[in-house]
């Protein structure tokens, strides 16, 4: 009988092992499930800065980027040096072609921030503002290339899918058919992987930043942080009273280059909250004191791609535990209710609110006769909101609703007129739900109308 081959020895197996781990832990790193939450957070920021930096400059974007504005066909060809310089709108010819793509520009950019579309808006922004870019290099600058690399990682990543108009729709479509229904959060490895490269983004221009710092004398000296300020170009505040407190000056200095050094290598680890709020409090005195306000925002929000999702899941529970739960006892025989109900509660991220229907579940708090009057929210401590009130009660505690504030508490206007508005639409519901349906008699309203049972 032959004799069995000798097992492996441990030192044989390792090299394969740590392999195997060692590709296990690339493989986590970069392609986690992860939400999509983040992502979109940073298309709204990068949306703003688009708009801040092209939509405030009105009608002069014509002056700027339009063949008959400062640069025309001639000097561009000598200022585009590179084979991807390229412009759409060096092949559109001059007045309302290059006119009608500016415009068009501008409006994505709009759909693009507020989430309409963004599946193939995301590409007609990056072509828009690569081609405004390149149209006039004259006046580009460092937000401009930041804001192009990160719309070409957001146009790679799943976005639109959380804070957008896109997902608005999706969850009022759900809950047509279903109040109650909860649309999941969207995850996916692709929102992981764009993730992570805006990460790696982040950390390549801070170390970039830090190292070459270093090779200028003013940083080793103490003083770089003093030029800035006392620019003529980005001079933004008072400096007499640094005069004679230059160690500000020196302090500013050097813990700029100590935080861009070691944001790259500590972001990573358990302290990153503290990494974050450094350098989000350094792009806060960058646009306070230098005035670089559309640089500033940007880089904030890219910053924000580092926050965990453990981080968002402690905020959420501490939100709800704060301001507890919320019911909104409905009229379910009302059409007009329910498609209100729909799109009031598509705002709704947190599922902070419950609905109940008190025609199929009556309500232990508040009365059908109550009920046929107005919708009642009722919080977890037994209070009571009716009508105006519960909708006020609940725009203020339910973050995706925040928008809807400065209606709900202008001082003495919302109240005097959202509640006649109110009482209006609850006295006619069943009319106006009728009138939905598109019968032309059921649109008529009589002037003793009166909420049915």
């Amino acid at each position: 009988m032959s004799a069995l081959p000798a097992p492996p020895s441990p030192s044989m197996l390792q090299p394969a092992a740590y392999a195997r781990h060692a590709w296990q832990r690339w493989t986590d790193f970069w392609f986690t499930p992860q939400p999509v939450l983040m992502l979109d957070v940073v298309r709204i920021g990068v949306g703003l800065t688009l708009l801040g930096l092209y939509a405030a400059l009105g009608t002069q974007l014509l002056a700027f980027y339009a063949d008959g504005g400062w640069v025309d066909a001639a000097a561009l060809a000598e200022l585009n040096q590179g084979p991807w310089q390229q412009s759409l709108l060096t092949h559109l010819a001059p007045g309302w072609p290059q006119q009608a793509f500016i415009a068009t520009a501008v409006l994505g950019m709009l759909a693009f921030t507020i989430g309409w579309q963004t599946r193939w808006v995301k590409w007609l922004v990056l072509v828009a503002h690569l081609s405004l870019l390149h149209r006039n290099p004259l006046i580009a600058y460092g937000v401009d290339n930041i804001t192009a690399s990160l719309l070409w990682l957001l146009c790679l990543a799943p976005i639109g899918q959380s804070l957008s108009l896109d997902r608005w729709l999706a969850v009022r479509r759900a809950k047509l058919v279903d109040l109650s229904h909860v649309l999941p959060s969207a995850t996916s490895a692709r929102a992981g992987l764009c993730l992570r490269l805006i990460q790696f983004q982040m950390v390549v221009f801070f170390f970039l930043a830090g190292a070459t710092k270093l090779q200028g004398a003013s940083w080793w000296h103490g003083h770089a942080v003093w030029f800035a300020l006392t620019n003529y170009e980005y001079a933004n505040i008072p400096l007499s009273w640094l005069v004679s407190q230059f160690w500000i000056v020196n302090l500013l200095t050097y813990a700029t280059i100590v935080l861009e050094l070691a944001y790259p290598f500590l972001v990573w680890g358990p302290r990153r909250g503290w990494l974050l709020a450094e350098a989000i409090a350094l792009h806060v005195g960058i646009a306070v004191m230098l005035g670089l306000y559309a640089f500033s925002f940007v880089m904030i929000f890219a910053h924000l791609a580092f926050v965990r999702t453990t981080w968002l899941a402690q905020w959420r529970e501490a939100w709800q535990r704060r301001f507890g739960g919320m019911e909104m006892i409905y009229d379910g025989h009302c059409g007009f209710c329910k498609r209100s109900m729909a799109a009031f509660l598509a705002f709704d991220g947190l599922s902070q609110i419950a609905v109940r229907d008190f025609r199929r579940h009556p309500s232990p708090v508040v009365s059908d006769a109550e009920l046929e009057l107005a919708l009642y929210l009722v919080t977890t401590d037994g209070r009571r909101f009716a009508g105006f009130e519960a909708y006020r009660h609940a725009v203020l505690r339910v973050p995706g609703l925040w928008w809807a504030v400065p209606l709900f508490y202008l001082p003495w206007l919302s109240r005097a007129v959202g509640s006649r508005i109110y009482h209006w639409v609850a006295t006619h519901r069943n009319v106006i739900s009728d009138c939905g349906t598109g019968t032309a008699s059921a649109c008529a309203i009589p002037h003793d109308s009166r909420a049915e049972s």
